[in-house]
């Protein structure tokens, strides 16, 4: 089981996931590209030296020279690892920023509790398609900010429409609940099928943390009398 599984609820799926646009990769390894184009070009340059006393000290200063180009290379390694497994996780309940390679942090924020998304764009960022994105919470100063991130337009779309699916279903449920037990008069007998779909219905509603073990219950309960 991969470590985004283990973060999930039990029935919680992901519906998008973006990474940060390949300039923050690119930007980090600027430099060490920079570095190491210099360090081949010391290693050309000092195996044409002539001299027999640089000669013998030659294979030395080209041993600690590719060394360093190799540490370099680990070290772009590193920053590729580091940008892929950053990660903006939009499921169906919540919103997660994960970031590290052996050591994760995660932040996420329930989608119930998202007031707005802002989105940010430079002239750059709409023509290479990276924005940023701040996540406006109910909780003060809990605001998340994603730095550029890939395709923040479809991203907010997508955490938009979640939200609003998310906060429509409460009530979905519970008008399917209200609406079926005004339907059945007192005095009949309901159909076993349509009650135990209904405690399906109730328990998935419960199992996403959307009513709390009180409200299924006393729901439980009320539907049952009526059998």
């Amino acid at each position: 089981m991969s470590y985004v599984e283990q973060l999930l609820a039990e029935n919680e799926d992901i519906k998008y996931e973006a990474h940060q646009h390949p300039f923050v990769f690119l930007g980090r390894i600027s430099f060490e590209v920079v570095v190491m184009a210099i360090m081949v070009a010391a290693i050309v340059f000092i195996t044409n030296l002539p001299g027999q006393k640089w000669q013998e000290i030659q294979p030395y200063v080209q041993f600690i020279l590719i060394a360093i180009i190799l540490l370099i290379l680990a070290s772009a390694v590193i920053d590729f690892l580091r940008w892929r497994n950053e990660k903006f996780l939009l499921t169906d309940r919540r919103v997660i920023h994960l970031r590290g390679i052996i050591n994760k942090s995660t932040l996420d924020s329930s989608l119930d509790k998202i007031n707005d998304v802002q989105m940010r764009q430079t002239f750059m960022g709409r023509m290479f398609n990276y924005g940023d994105l701040e996540v406006q919470t109910a909780n003060e100063n809990s605001d998340n900010l994603f730095t550029f991130i890939r395709n923040p337009l479809e991203f907010k779309r997508a955490m938009m429409n979640a939200k609003e699916e998310h906060d429509r279903e409460p009530a979905m449920y519970m008008q399917s609940v209200n609406a079926y037990q005004n339907f059945v008069p007192p005095y009949q007998r309901p159909n076993d099928q349509d009650v135990e779909e209904l405690l399906l219905r109730l328990n998935d509603l419960r199992q996403k943390n959307l009513i709390t073990d009180a409200d299924f219950e006393a729901k439980k309960r009320e539907i049952l009398s009526r059998i």
